[in-house]
Formats: C-alpha cells, sequence, structure tokens
C-alpha cells in the first residue's frame, strides 16, 4: 500500500494527527528575550579592565537589544539579532561593585520600534569570576590552611565571599 493511501484511511489520518500534534507540543520556540543558561539572578558578572557579556535568542530577527543598570541606560550596549536568532552585548568595564545591582535586557521591535518583552536580573554584582573545579580542591577545609584562625577571624571583613 502506498503511503497516499494510509494517509487517507481513517488509522491512516489519526498517526498523520498525532505526528503533527506531538511536533507542535515538543518543540519550544523563543518568545521574546531569552537569556543564556548562566545568567540569572543573584549573578556576578566581571568588573574591570574585563567586559562582561551577556548572550541571548529572540524570536525577532533585526530587533534592537539593549541593557540598563539600575534604571540608567547604558548606550554602548546595544545589539542586533542576528539571522539564527542569537544576540551577543559585551558591557563597558565597570568597578567591582556587590550591588545589589538590577539588570535589565530590553528589546525593541524592529518594526515598530515599541517595547515587546524584558528580561530582569536581581541581584546582580560585578567582581572576579572564579571557576572551581577539583573533587579534592573543592573539599579542603579552611581551617586545615596556613595561618586559618587568623584567615577565618579575618573573613568578617569580607561580607560578600
Amino acid at each position: 500500500m502506498e503511503l497516499a493511501s494510509i494517509l487517507l484511511t481513517a488509522s491512516g489520518y489519526r498517526i498523520l494527527t498525532l505526528c503533527i500534534a506531538l511536533t507542535a507540543f515538543t518543540t519550544t520556540p523563543c518568545l521574546g528575550i531569552e537569556l543564556g543558561s548562566f545568567l540569572a539572578d543573584n549573578v556576578v558578572l566581571a568588573r574591570e579592565p574585563l567586559e562582561a557579556r551577556l548572550w541571548g535568542w529572540s524570536d525577532e530577527v533585526g530587533e534592537t537589544i539593549s541593557v540598563s543598570i539600575d534604571g540608567e541606560e547604558i548606550g554602548e550596549a546595544s545589539t542586533t539579532v542576528q539571522d539564527d536568532g542569537a544576540w551577543v552585548i559585551n558591557l563597558p568595564p565597570r568597578e567591582a561593585s556587590a550591588g545589589p545591582h538590577t539588570l535589565t535586557i530590553l528589546g525593541s521591535r524592529s518594526t515598530t520600534g515599541t517595547s515587546a518583552s524584558a528580561v530582569t536580573l536581581k541581584n546582580v554584582a560585578f567582581g572576579d569570576v572564579f571557576l572551581c573545579s577539583g573533587q579534592s580542591n573543592m573539599e579542603f577545609a579552611v581551617a586545615g590552611a596556613f595561618n586559618s584562625d587568623a584567615e577565618i577571624a579575618d573573613s568578617i571583613n569580607y561580607p560578600n565571599l
């Protein structure tokens, strides 16, 4: 039996409908602005002299993406969504600051110029970012370090660590 004949039968029609439904409900389109998975509330972004990099996706090619920190738009921090829906913004270098800052990423539709969507990150800090790994390194207790009593006593001066 040919495929066209099978699809014209009642059971073939049900199978085709099921396939279409599964395809429609298992894909997750990007609606508005989406951020990279590392960008969320309580994030620490790189401080000067480095540029903090923000990235994500949008559902509208050509959309302008801009950034504001604590309600102040960062003029140098804007970009346009590329053909694949991706965008990247490098923030100008910022001094180390525990904040908490509020960072808003705003999308403006290219055709209308109106605000389309925004994502807000709360409790953002700018500082040194370290990627730590290694089983034995991560299990090392400060109490076992050289001069640990003084280091532990001095830690009160560094509440954001």
